[in-house]
């Protein structure tokens, strides 16, 4: 066109352009458009994910946190993939995708048995926590070539076109679940807790991660507690023996002690121990009912794949709220009685529903233990139908001498650079007025109440001086050592702690006693 305009502007010359070459060009555009998608229909896999969809909000996160591991996407020049991570905690992070230019996707290398299928990536958009609003894969199931020759011979080509197609949609899918799996699996020592919130106001109650922290393990502070314990280990391994058995037999674990004793610690040490997340549950809560209770623990509901563990805390509320409603003895409502929208028949329901997956495990705790049947009453008839669902039922013992010495050996071998032997007879001076100082607490010392006042005593000393920066290790300094195990193990500071954990002056009088 540009060489026949340069030969003069005459009539012909641009009749020639209009009539000829231009509807030329569009013709053969049009063609290669046609051609184009053809063999994106026939000979390409394309699967688009859209995070307005809740399911496929969590596959663009594995898609993402995927793209953050691959090694060498920086480095062919193809984009840039970097995952920041939320330095305030809460496991949050923000994806950044940046494509190099000339580049309209990125492209993914994967193994396929013996072959090497190309899969290119195409991210717009910004969305919640840095994702991209829409996300593309294709993959291609056919050469050029196979395509041609199932346009001379369509019968034949085309039914091996489809069969491409649907073995390599297959295999991408397989590779989505894979990588979802992957992302979702919890390392051994993390703990994830979801609970039910709304995202909107008018909105259906969903799970949303609330918390994610790391070094829930035996060895953590605290935790060996549990390790150590018989009854900890037996409830253990009845809980792997029900997930490794992929559900042939339910768990349900009703564990009761007195406040402080460490119950949700050791739903949180058993789920960061069988690398499970943890769905908390607050059946007091009035948006909790019995419909979406049921629907909740569905697993089309659940972010992650079964196995998985529910955790239902302080459930000696529910059993006031239930036994109040209505005398043991039968007889008109309390007119004062609080009410729940949860009732027993609904919780029935949930934990042996034809709804309920079986490949889960089911913690309940609360302060009190579950109620003895004393009456046949109709009343009570609902409480037996509740409680025969509760086959496992444990107290939480108290810690021993042998259990406050272990704690405090680990705990303070965390911040000694020489560990703390109290075998020693200075250090067995010590331990035994530490010891004594504690007998004074009426209700025994439960495991919250000592790690706090260990926690307490560590943040005093780092106030004070004795330790040293964070990006040296926050260890006690040598010669600081005696003045924070003086303190550490001082009865004074002991007794004080007992009045202040109970908030009562019960401390003070101890001390007092002690004194005189």
């Amino acid at each position: 066109a540009a060489w026949i305009l340069m030969q003069g502007s005459s009539y012909m010359s641009y009749m020639f352009f209009f009539l000829v070459i231009a509807p030329a060009t569009m013709f053969f555009k049009e063609l290669l458009r046609q051609f184009q998608e053809l063999d994106r229909e026939h000979c390409c896999v394309a699967l688009t994910l859209s995070s307005t969809s809740r399911r496929d909000r969590f596959l663009m996160e594995a898609l993402a946190w995927q793209l953050s591991k691959t090694e060498g996407l920086a480095n062919c020049a193809q984009a840039i993939v970097e995952r920041k991570e939320d330095q305030a905690g809460g496991g949050a992070a923000s994806y950044e995708v940046e494509l190099r230019p000339w580049r309209k996707a990125l492209t993914l290398v994967l193994e396929r048995g013996r072959r090497v299928v190309r899969m290119q990536v195409k991210l717009a958009g910004s969305g919640e926590n840095g994702l991209p609003s829409w996300a593309e894969l294709m993959v291609r199931s056919a050469g050029r070539m196979d395509f041609l020759a199932a346009l001379w011979r369509p019968q034949g080509f085309r039914l091996g076109l489809a069969e491409a197609q649907d073995s390599t949609r297959e295999f991408l899918l397989r590779w989505l679940q894979r990588i979802h799996a992957d992302y979702m699996r919890t390392s051994h020592g993390t703990i994830e807790v979801y609970e039910l919130e709304r995202k909107h106001a008018d909105g259906p109650l969903g799970w949303t991660r609330v918390r994610q922290e790391r070094s829930v393990t035996s060895g953590g502070q605290g935790m060996w507690h549990y390790a150590c314990g018989d009854w900890a280990n037996q409830l253990k391994k009845r809980a792997e023996y029900a997930i490794r058995h992929r559900g042939k037999t339910r768990v349900t674990l009703y564990l009761n002690g007195p406040k402080g004793s460490g119950k949700t610690l050791f739903a949180e040490w058993l789920a960061g121990e069988l690398c499970l997340p943890l769905y908390s549950v607050d059946l007091s809560s009035p948006q909790v009912t019995n419909e979406v209770l049921r629907e909740a623990i569905t697993p089309s509901k659940l972010v992650h794949n079964l196995p998985v563990i529910f955790h239902f805390d302080e459930f000696q509320t529910m059993i006031e709220r239930w036994s109040g409603a209505q005398p043991p003895g039968g007889g008109e409502q309390l007119a004062e009685a609080p009410r729940t929208s949860v009732t027993i028949q609904g919780l029935q329901c949930m934990l042996e529903g034809s709804s309920t997956p079986n490949n889960a495990i089911f913690i309940f705790t609360g302060s009190k233990p579950l109620p003895k049947l004393e009456t046949t009453s109709a009343w009570w008839h609902e409480w037996r139908g509740l409680l025969r669902r509760f086959p496992v039922q444990v107290s939480v013992p108290p810690m021993t001498q042998t259990d406050r010495l272990s704690y405090c050996r680990n705990y303070l071998a965390a911040f000694l650079p020489q560990p703390w032997d109290p075998s020693c007879s200075k250090e067995m001076g010590r331990w035994a007025a530490f010891e004594k100082a504690w007998a004074y607490s009426k209700d025994g010392v439960p495991i919250d109440m000592l790690a706090k006042y260990a926690q307490e005593r560590t943040h005093e000393a780092y106030i004070r001086g004795l330790m040293t920066s964070l990006p040296e290790g926050c260890k006690v300094q040598d010669e600081c050592r005696e003045r924070y195990l003086d303190a550490f193990f001082d009865p004074g500071n002991v007794h004080r702690w007992i009045g202040e954990y109970a908030g009562n002056g019960g401390g003070l009088q101890a001390q007092s006693g002690v004194d005189a």
